[in-house]
């Protein structure tokens, strides 16, 4: 073997790793550059899936009098028999809004419930992803997600107590039988021991993000009720609610920078609005009262993230740099952080901070609604109720009452009683009957209580829109009471004087000629009464 042939090539080794070095530096920039521009924002593309057209493709696939596949291949594909499943398609939609068929604004069929349940089977039976059902049923991975979650809830709400209930002491021995047979222990307890140990900590709730809702579809909305006053109901509104929180959170959208909500600009307010309503639709339609109570909204919910910022790591032992320096939440951006902790170590805020604190030190009226809004307990309890709003006097007993039937608080207790002292009153009254029907609270026996009301949210109502007219009828009102009221106080004084002057004329004189001038006297004070006054005796009368 000549050896000459084993020589290594140095310099030919090098140039080609230079090459090959050149060659992925080159590749990887590439790369690195169709990364950032794939990240960059940019707008989703609409995707024409023709609901209408899958929803009949469906139908004659399994659905119609003749389907193109028989009951054999229906039970295999769905894991159980048509008339179950159609059973379950029907309770889904008397039960929950989302599995009826709907059109959207531009008039378009939405998906119906049957496509809809059959995407949540097609993923349980089959593990499928969420985007595989696409191509047959032609609907978003998104959606098709929301689809199973509501299907698993829905489920669990309609048969939990019948078919989910918990196996009896006979249902458990012959689990345990079929177990020992097929080699599994046949002690459980001792087993559920075993397995307690071995269980890790529980993991702590993270942040609510609500990721289910932004990564929606463009085509996808979530439909959310409004009471008479403009505000959000139902679970819907408990979704749009917590949407709001995860919103004012992120740093796009609501700085916290800013000392207080008028200076955050118009546009961040917009914007807000405008995603808002890109995600959900409300009925009735959206007007300019919702989108100020939607505003309002905001405010409490960015104000409420900059006091849970505080509580996390505002320290008044420490130094401004030093608190500064460490961002509590990874959604804080760190210049607006060390803006918001400039402020709190201003003496202006420092002096704001202390009034605020000896302000909730005061209050003791507090409720155990939890995160749960007015609006929404109002709206329960009046379909517990068949209809019937409840009212102030019942909300105030039942936020301040707990499961177990104790009161909340020594001062919920003592205007838990008083109000209970008035159950048989009436609490409209005929003269303020047009304003109830816009201002229930007005003259109720929660107010005879509690007083009546100041600016800002009506107690046990939460926050209500005042409309022009309801207020200039209510100056209107007023103005005319206290006209009356001066005119029925001049009047007393008028009746007293005369009874004064009658007084003296009976002392001085007698006869026939005193019953002359107090006939006169009652005459004239007869012409001065009201009509819908009743005649009184006069007891100065000399009448025989």
């Amino acid at each position: 073997m000549d050896p000459s042939s084993d020589d290594f090539d140095v310099a030919a080794y090098l140039q080609n790793r230079e090459v090959e070095d050149t060659y992925v530096l080159n590749r990887f920039r590439e790369r690195r550059k169709k990364i950032l521009e794939d990240g960059a924002p940019r707008s989703r593309k609409y995707v024409n899936r023709d609901h209408p057209a899958a929803n009949q493709r469906l139908i004659d696939d399994y659905f119609a009098d003749e389907p193109t596949y028989d009951d054999a291949m229906f039970r295999r594909r769905y894991r159980m028999q048509k008339h179950l499943f159609l059973r379950i398609v029907g309770d889904l939609s008397s039960s929950d809004n989302y599995f009826t068929q709907r059109a959207d604004a531009a008039k378009k069929e939405g998906i119906s419930p049957l496509a809809k349940c059959t995407t949540a089977m097609r993923m349980l039976a089959y593990g499928m992803a969420a985007d595989a059902v696409d191509e047959y049923i032609k609907i978003g991975g998104t959606t098709a997600l929301e689809c199973l979650r509501r299907f698993c809830k829905g489920i669990i709400r309609l048969y939990e107590q019948e078919y989910l209930r918990a196996p009896t002491q006979d249902d458990l021995q012959k689990i345990l039988h079929v177990s020992e047979l097929r080699g599994f222990p046949s002690d459980i307890e001792a087993e559920e021991a075993h397995i307690e140990k071995e269980v890790e900590p529980k993991k702590k709730r993270g942040p609510t993000r609500m990721l289910d809702v932004w990564d929606m579809d463009d085509d996808d909305v979530i439909i959310v009720n409004l009471d008479k006053y403009g505000r959000p109901i139902g679970k819907e509104g408990g979704i749009l609610n917590r949407f709001i929180g995860s919103m004012v959170r992120r740093k796009q959208f609501a700085p916290i920078k800013y000392t207080s909500w008028k200076e955050m600009p118009l546009k961040q307010k917009s914007a807000m609005l405008k995603k808002i309503e890109s995600k959900f639709e409300f009925i009735p339609p959206i007007n300019d009262t919702t989108r100020e109570m939607l505003k309002s909204e905001l405010n409490d919910k960015w104000k409420q993230w900059k006091t849970d910022l505080k509580g996390k790591a505002y320290d008044p032992s420490k130094t401004e740099e030093e608190v500064a320096s460490v961002v509590p939440d990874s959604r804080v951006d760190p210049d607006q952080w060390r803006e918001l902790v400039h402020h709190w170590f201003s003496e202006k805020a420092q002096k704001i901070s202390k009034i605020n604190r000896q302000n909730r030190a005061k209050f003791e009226d507090v409720h155990h609604l939890g995160t749960k809004s007015l609006p929404i307990f109002i709206d329960e309890k009046k379909k517990k109720g068949n209809g019937v709003s409840p009212k102030r006097k019942e909300i105030y007993i039942d936020t301040r009452t707990r499961k177990d039937g104790s009161i909340v608080s020594e001062k919920a207790s003592r205007v838990i009683e008083e109000l209970k002292k008035h159950d048989n009153e009436v609490e409209t009254s005929q003269s303020v009957q047009e304003i109830q029907s816009h201002m229930p609270w007005m003259d109720d026996i929660y107010s005879k209580v509690q007083g009546p009301e100041k600016r800002g949210p009506v107690r046990c109502m939460g926050k209500i829109p005042k409309p022009k007219k309801l207020k200039a009828s209510l100056s209107e009102n007023q103005e005319l009471r206290d006209k009356v009221k001066q005119m029925q106080e001049q009047q007393n004084n008028t009746n007293a004087v005369l009874v004064n002057v009658l007084s003296l004329i009976q002392n001085r004189f007698s006869g026939e000629d005193v019953n002359d001038i107090l006939r006169a006297a009652r005459q004239v004070t007869d012409s001065s009464s009201s009509p819908n006054q009743t005649d009184s005796p006069n007891p100065y009368t000399n009448e025989d």
